[in-house]
């Protein structure tokens, strides 16, 4: 009796185990980040030869660094910024 409640205690850590380390995975926060210059009041340019918009004017010119939040796809077009520095 004893031994298969512990094989059963195991089978059962094993599984949700498994089952955590696959949901971290998932859902890992997706960040990256871009050099590039400000185009125009609220474009930046980043050096990947992408154009995005954003809410905060800055000027013209001026390197900034984009860190954008991915949406866990490979396509770049999704990802949204999260910050301009």
């Amino acid at each position: 009796m004893k031994k298969t409640f512990y094989i059963l205690t195991a089978v059962l850590f094993i599984a949700l185990y498994s089952y955590a380390s696959n949901m971290d995975y998932e859902y890992a926060a997706d960040i990256r980040r871009e050099t590039g210059y400000i185009v125009s009041d609220r474009l930046v340019a980043t050096n990947d030869g992408n154009l995005w918009e954003f809410d905060t004017a800055l000027p013209q010119g001026k390197s900034v660094v984009v860190t954008f939040m991915g949406q866990h796809t490979t396509e770049i077009e999704d990802d949204v910024i999260i910050k301009v520095n």
